[in-house]
């Protein structure tokens, strides 16, 4: 009995310790296993860190082949991009969701301001049609000059501005632009002369006997009243009143191109229709050169409420500064000038106490806003020297409405403002 419960006991005994070490050895390689894992992944990690070195290391080397034929990234549409806006801007805001008519406005304004960025560089049909208009008076006027003639009257005053402004005029081409009520008259390029210019735009008439100081009305304050206001602004030639200066020799000889032989005993009216809607008037580098003295005293007698005038290069040495004197003189409303472009100007010119001074800022050109002086002098700098001239505080008290010179400063295209 003894030895039977001392076999038992050793029974158990060794099953219990093959238990046990079947336990630890399934814990062991548990372990073990679990430690393969991490390593496996830890060189996992480390071959894609070096896979992708090796793959930019190629792409830098083939000059990124692969983008070239990569699908570029797709653009939103206007409404996805309008609705991520919306979304964005009324995320953050509580309540309920704005109304449909918002985001709609929203929208459209969004919209609108696309299309008028996208379409800043397409020109429009009027500039279009005006561009059209000027190809073809260039061109094809010669060839049907009536039928072009009869269909250009039809066309506003306004179109046919715009049309000059991109023609380059001749005297047989002048002839469609004549008798209009132009409010800006350019005439830039032209080559046109003297005499056309003057048919095309100037009337003369004989002045009838006026009434003798006897037959004349009692009550001058009602004639005073009943005085047309639409009246042009007229230039009277009467050498029995006036006397022989450098003026009535130059309308004379206006008044010759007109009307021809002239009856010195008698009165004639030199007039411009324009002169009661014209503002603005360019004749910058019209060829031949016009008589710089004839055409100051013209227009600065028959045109006096002109606001702008542009006369870039158009004055010939001799005679430029006379011009100026005579143009600062009459046009005493206007507001801005170009007189670049002239070679011959100098800045004596401008500065009331040099002995070449031709304007008088004390009493002319007190209107004048804006003055261009670009390309002017032998440098084309004068006009940097005019602009600190007209800064001395001799000049600056008569000159203070002046607000822009645009002048070249230094080999650069440059306005000096003050």
């Amino acid at each position: 009995m003894t030895q039977g419960r001392k076999l038992k006991t050793k029974l158990k005994s060794l099953s219990i310790s093959n238990k046990s070490t079947d336990r630890y050895g399934n814990e062991h390689t548990t372990t073990s296993g679990s430690a393969s894992v991490t390593d496996r992944l830890a060189k996992l990690r480390a071959e894609q860190v070096r896979a992708e070195k090796n793959r930019q290391r190629l792409r830098s080397k083939s000059g990124h082949d692969d983008d070239r034929f990569a699908c570029p990234p797709s653009l939103p549409t206007p409404y996805e991009l309008n609705a991520k806006q919306s979304s964005i801007a009324h995320s953050s805001a509580a309540g309920p969701p704005p109304p449909l008519s918002w985001t709609f406005k929203t929208r459209n304004v969004s919209l609108s301001k696309r299309i008028r960025s996208e379409s800043k560089d397409i020109p429009s049909l009027r500039s279009m049609c005006v561009h059209q208009i000027s190809y073809e008076i260039e061109n094809q006027y010669g060839i049907h000059a009536d039928y072009s003639a009869k269909q250009f009257a039809l066309l506003p005053v306004r179109i046919k501005e715009r049309v000059l402004q991109c023609t380059r005029v001749t005297n047989r081409i002048l002839k469609l632009f004549e008798e209009a009520p132009y409010t800006d008259l350019c005439l830039e390029n032209a080559s046109v002369s003297m005499s056309r210019l003057i048919q095309a735009f100037w009337k003369a008439e004989l002045v009838k006997k006026q009434d003798t100081a006897g037959e004349l009305k009692d009550d001058w304050e009602e004639d005073y009243d009943n005085h047309d206001e639409g009246e042009p602004d007229v230039y009277v030639f009467d050498l029995e009143i006036q006397e022989e200066d450098e003026c009535s020799y130059h309308m004379q000889r206006i008044l010759q191109v007109l009307i021809g032989n002239l009856d010195l005993s008698k009165r004639y009216t030199l007039f411009t229709p324009l002169s009661l809607t014209l503002t603005s008037l360019n004749i910058s580098f019209i060829r031949p050169f016009l008589p710089s003295t004839a055409i100051a005293y013209l227009i600065s007698t028959t045109l006096p409420a002109l606001l702008s005038f542009s006369s870039a290069g158009c004055f010939t040495a001799a005679e430029g500064p006379q011009a100026l004197s005579i143009l600062s003189r009459g046009l005493r409303k206007l507001r801005f000038w170009d007189i670049g472009y002239h070679e011959w100007i100098k800045p004596g010119m401008f500065c009331e106490w040099s002995s070449e001074s031709v304007i008088n800022w004390r009493k002319d050109l007190k209107d004048l806003q804006t003055l261009h002086l670009h390309y002017s002098g032998q440098n084309h700098n004068a006009g940097a020297e005019i602009a600190c001239l007209l800064n001395d505080p001799r000049t600056e008290k008569h000159t203070r409405r002046l607000k822009y010179l645009k002048v070249y400063w230094q080999g650069n295209d440059t306005p000096i403002t003050r």
